[in-house]
């Protein structure tokens, strides 16, 4: 998440003894890490030198936005001074402001909204248009409310694309401008849990940074529920609860999305984008551990270069083996060999055998690379730029594995490593389309229109 850092100051207390409060400062970072700088100790003196240090939900009310809920609170420092002021610094985890929530409650929602960077880039839909003369000095602008975009997500999830604006007042007479920003909104006919909502989010923030070729991630959260109306006028209304906390992806400086670095756009795949993300969340339930290692590789989640290239290779290897069920040899075979490799083996090292044999009768890196290349070499060159990079791959992770001095020279390193690190990421991009239902011919496509993507697969 990123959003504008702020300091707001507030009266907070526990859920069961709301009589008790302490005042205190809540202060938010621009990555969602929220922090709770309070005068004592909640509970006083008798839990001054309680050893647990954990706080599971305060409530409060905060400047200027009212009633606060601070959950999954800890300790990082305690003081309770006798005399004078004394201060505590809390971690807060999760805050939602518009709502108290008790000790033990579930927090529930019927419907998500939240904000992405880059995602009205992607969308690329404006209800504004403007007219001008030949010397601009007659100019006209128009503004129609893009209607909203609802999709059959799953059978009880609806998934939107909304809009909201603002225009100039009456009285501005030397400007006028109108802003315009598109969300995506998440309905659910029932009650769902935060933690289910903001799973399903982020398996779509990290479809919107595969589709951008970026990392995007959040910039607002707005749940509702149903069961939390307040009077506007002569209506009920469901209330608006801000969500803050350190959401995942997050890149440290805010992405770049331009037009000619979108892997494909809304415009593209509108006629099918149902279908896309259906298959985009079934694939995710199966190969989850090879998308959030991908994903971890194209954020700043690995500092160094040689981290980033073990994560594609085991996303690479990951997703190959969610994919096919091929072994060494038939598995009744393999079974009956470790039987007899066993039954000669002496006492003292069958544990060790076991062991070693466990995995014995995968296929090598070497094939599986081999395999994932093959329905897009034409991509990689020639049978031998295929050989050579499939050998890079495989000695330079063997090396960062094993440290083996005998592959220290055959190692990657430098620009060559970032060179096959770009190769990887483009091979598991283009299965990606393949995966969601892409045509060869809508992939060639992409990989000659899309900029980004040829780069990484250029020949080096």
């Amino acid at each position: 998440m990123r959003i504008p850092k702020f300091s707001k100051i507030g009266n907070f207390w526990l859920p069961a003894n709301p009589e008790d409060k302490l005042s205190g400062t809540l202060t938010i970072s621009e990555s969602g890490e929220a922090e709770l700088e309070v005068a004592g100790v909640f509970g006083g003196l008798k839990k001054m030198f309680d050893n647990d240090l954990n706080i599971e939900r305060l409530n409060g009310v905060l400047e200027g936005e009212g009633s606060v809920t601070l959950d999954k609170c800890h300790y990082k420092t305690k003081n309770l001074a006798l005399q004078g002021i004394s201060r505590s610094l809390l971690h807060v985890n999760r805050v939602f402001i518009g709502a108290h929530y008790k000790d033990g409650e579930d927090i529930k929602f019927s419907s998500l909204k939240f904000s992405l960077e880059g995602f009205d880039e992607w969308l690329s839909i404006s209800g504004i248009k403007t007219k001008h003369d030949q010397n601009f000095r007659n100019v006209s602008i128009k503004f129609r409310a893009p209607k909203e975009i609802r999709i059959k997500l799953t059978g009880d999830i609806d998934l939107l694309f909304t809009f909201e604006w603002t225009f100039p007042g009456a009285s501005n007479v030397t400007e006028a401008k109108i802003n315009q920003r598109s969300f995506v909104k998440l309905e659910s006919k029932k009650l769902m849990k935060f933690e289910d909502f903001t799973r399903l989010a982020f398996r779509l923030n990290n479809f919107f940074c595969f589709a951008t070729d970026e990392t995007v991630t959040f910039t607002s959260f707005i749940g509702t529920s149903y069961e939390i109306k307040e009077k506007r006028a002569d209506l009920e209304v469901e209330v608006p609860i801000k969500i803050i906390y350190p959401s995942l992806p997050f890149s440290k400086t805010a992405p770049d999305v331009q037009r000619n670095k979108i892997l494909f756009r809304y415009n593209q795949v509108a006629k099918k984008l149902g279908k896309i993300l259906t298959k985009w969340l079934d694939a995710y339930e199966r190969y989850e551990p090879a998308f959030n290692l991908y994903f971890a590789s194209t954020s700043d989640a690995h500092e160094y270069l040689e981290n980033k290239f073990l994560s594609l290779a085991q996303a690479i290897e990951t997703f190959h083996r969610r994919t096919s069920e091929e072994t060494t040899m038939p598995g009744t075979e393999f079974d009956e060999l470790v039987a007899q490799l066993l039954l000669t083996c002496p006492q003292s090292r069958k544990e060790w055998l076991e062991g070693l044999l466990k995995y014995a009768n995968e296929i090598s890196l070497r094939k599986r690379l081999k395999k994932m290349i093959d329905p897009f070499k034409s991509y990689f060159g020639s049978a031998r730029d295929r050989e050579a990079l499939v050998g890079n791959i495989v000695n330079t992770r063997n090396y960062l594995v094993h440290y083996d001095r005998s592959l220290e020279t055959k190692a990657l390193t430098g620009i060559e490593l970032w060179g096959v690190c770009m190769k990887i990421e483009g091979l598991f991009q283009l299965h990606l389309l393949k995966l969601l239902g892409f045509s060869s011919s809508e992939i060639e496509a992409i990989g000659k229109n899309h900029g980004h993507l040829a780069r990484k697969l250029a020949k080096s």
